[in-house]
């Protein structure tokens, strides 16, 4: 496998090993403080997500001058379908060495990393997803979104925001508020010849279940989301040059133990395992006539305790593709019960999206009132997390075909998220 070096004049943020507690900005920074760590993870981020899909000039020919072609930089792992999506998902590979200059140890270090590319037509028909389906479920509720598509997730919670971009992107059961979100935001920045804007930044904790008698895995990471804007104004472009947002993910690998250790939960539980992944997830519209929409997400992932790195890192090519679907096929069921409620009813698209779907069944809004909504559902599989289409409110008798969203997406019976492709190999 081809190695490709990354420089940097000092410690690299988009990395495996992750970040401690230590270089993060303050709960309380404000926006000229937050700014040299959202320009630096966007200028490691974007540059390496361009290498995997060379950004298109004018004319829809690859602009060569600014990017590497991804046969340079990533090896073919194959074009595969999955059920529910119409799009073929491409799958790439490359090891990159970092290499950072002016540091102590001056070691270099070594992360494989595994890319997915999809192109979907720009409609909320099944198999396919719009854009504006994209936006709010993978820009504006981007963690509320995996736990509901992903039937190992059990719990997941924003810890810090730093910068709410409008959307609410963490998501999650606790929401820190910071000083910062009542001051006016970091300007746009511009890296890769896009101005980078609408920023959010949280610290999401997200806990996995798998088989027994491993342990859950617990990943807490930094999040930063940021869009394509327009001019100097920073309102988003409506052109379709600049339909574009990038979601990048870092570990912060002592969240439960360093500085802010007491913003730690889901972390410091007992009986858990401190997992380890780094993701760049960038979706645009292409700049062609039809305005298809390109996804793709690289990662790279350790699920640490006993299962071996060459394990995972065999698994994962296989795996990173059914995101797509699971995607494609939750976001179908969601419309469908949608379209099926009446206007008062709660749902999991629109104003009632807010709410917190809980591991108990128990859907829950950010204020602590509990929820109930009549989603007849088809009856689900057993699988993870399936409650066997039963579910019931405190002194509620239980209807057969009621459920909550969370816990309709949730027995399906699909596979495990990307970050833990590995562990599909123990649940073959």
């Amino acid at each position: 496998m081809t190695e490709n070096h990354l420089h940097y004049t000092g410690p690299p943020l988009l990395r495996l090993a992750g970040l401690k507690t230590s270089q993060l900005p303050a709960p309380s920074a404000t926006a000229d403080e937050l700014r040299p760590f959202v320009t630096q993870l966007l200028q490691e981020a974007v540059p390496f997500i361009d290498t995997a899909a060379p950004r298109a000039a004018a004319g829809g020919t690859p602009d060569h001058h600014h990017h590497a072609t991804p046969k340079a930089l990533w090896k073919s792992k194959g074009v595969k379908t999955q059920p529910g999506s119409d799009a073929r998902v491409e799958v790439t590979e490359r090891v990159a060495v970092l290499t950072a200059t002016g540091t102590a140890s001056g070691a270099m270090e070594k992360d494989t990393w595994v890319c997915r590319r999809s192109v979907h037509a720009d409609s909320a028909v099944g198999g396919s997803a719009s854009w504006a389906e994209f936006v709010d479920c993978i820009r504006d509720r981007h963690a509320e979104t995996e736990d509901a598509f992903t039937p190992g997730v059990m719990a997941h919670r924003t810890a810090v925001t730093w910068l709410d971009g409008g959307g609410g992107g963490g998501g999650g059961a606790v929401a820190s508020s910071s000083s910062s979100s009542s001051s006016p935001p970091p300007p746009p920045v511009e890296v890769g010849g896009v101005r980078w804007g609408r920023f959010g930044l949280y610290l999401v904790e997200m806990k996995h279940k798998i088989p027994p008698p491993l342990k859950p895995r617990v990943f807490s990471v930094v999040q930063l989301i940021a869009s394509a804007v327009g001019g100097g104004d920073g309102d988003e472009s409506q052109g379709q040059g600049q339909d574009e947002f990038v979601v990048v993910s870092v570990t912060v690998d002592d969240f439960a133990e360093g500085a802010l250790k007491g913003r730690a939960e889901l972390s410091a539980e007992k009986g858990v395992v401190i997992g380890a992944y780094a993701s760049v997830e960038r979706v645009r519209r292409l700049p062609s006539p039809g305005g298809e929409i390109e996804w793709i997400m690289a990662t790279t992932s350790d699920a640490k305790g006993v299962l071996p790195m060459w394990v995972q890192t065999r698994a994962v090519p296989g795996q990173v593709a059914k995101d797509v679907g699971m995607f494609l096929s939750w976001i179908a069921e969601e419309r469908g019960k949608k379209a099926r409620l009446p206007a008062r009813s709660i749902g999991c698209l629109g104003t009632a999206s807010k709410a917190l779907m809980l591991p108990s069944g128990c859907c829950m809004t950010p204020t602590g009132a509990r929820l109930w909504s009549p989603l007849r559902t088809p009856t689900p599989r057993s699988g993870p997390g399936s409650l066997g289409g039963l579910v019931r409110a405190p002194g509620q008798s239980p209807a057969p075909g009621w459920a909550t969203p969370t816990a309709a997406a949730r027995s399906r019976g699909w596979g495990t998220r990307s970050t833990l492709v590995a562990l599909a190999v123990l649940e073959s």
